[in-house]
């Protein structure tokens, strides 16, 4: 296509989309194989889900798969860049996806799921960690009111144990996240409202 459109493709991919405009491809014989072509392809778009258990991260994915993002729960690191080119091939059936991890996700170690992501922001692709919380005294209730199992309640001789534990491993993910929401206040109408405001389409 010559430098002029390389120099153009570079520069719009380094915004995160692929975009040609206006492009002409005439050969020596004088036959024109393309003639005022524009083409766009937008980035692809992934958010990490993680946060405390009891915290609403499987609510607030259901959300997000309302409001067209594909979801997938607790996704190896270790092929998500190979999930992720998977998503940009599917002709925008997966441009938009939101993975889910808990604690149980690499034994509490997010270190990969973090580097994958910046791998794909690095490739142009719109990457954000939401990190979803509350309060201790609110998951305690959450936990109590379903009876499930806290996932750490093996390591730990009570249920608030557990959660205060979780805090402490998930602290450096929630320094390190681009939205948190804390759910302790929120009804489901308002933690939609929050995905919305983060994440709805412009």
């Amino acid at each position: 296509l010559g430098d002029v459109y390389k120099r153009q493709l570079q520069k719009e991919k380094s915004r995160g989309m692929i975009e040609f405009k206006n492009v002409y491809k005439t050969y020596p014989n004088g036959f024109t194989a393309l003639k005022n072509i524009n083409l766009q392809i937008e980035q692809g778009e992934f958010v990490a889900i993680i946060g405390l258990s009891g915290a609403g991260k499987s609510s607030a994915a259901t959300y997000l798969e309302d409001m067209g993002y594909y979801t997938v729960d607790n996704v190896p690191a270790d092929i998500i860049l190979k999930f992720a080119e998977f998503c940009a091939q599917s002709d925008g059936r997966y441009d938009r996806v939101a993975l889910v991890s808990d604690i149980r996700s690499g034994n509490g170690n997010f270190q990969g799921i973090l580097d994958a992501m910046e791998r794909l922001k690095q490739g142009g692709d719109i990457c954000r960690l939401l990190f979803v919380t509350a309060d201790l005294e609110t998951i305690i209730k959450r936990y109590k009111e379903t009876r499930r199992r806290h996932p750490l309640m093996q390591q730990a001789d009570s249920l608030e144990k557990a959660v205060r534990t979780e805090q402490e491993m998930m602290e450096p993910l929630r320094q390190r996240a681009d939205v948190v929401i804390d759910t302790t206040h929120l009804s489901t109408a308002q933690l939609r409202g929050e995905l919305l405001r983060h994440f709805g389409s412009d």
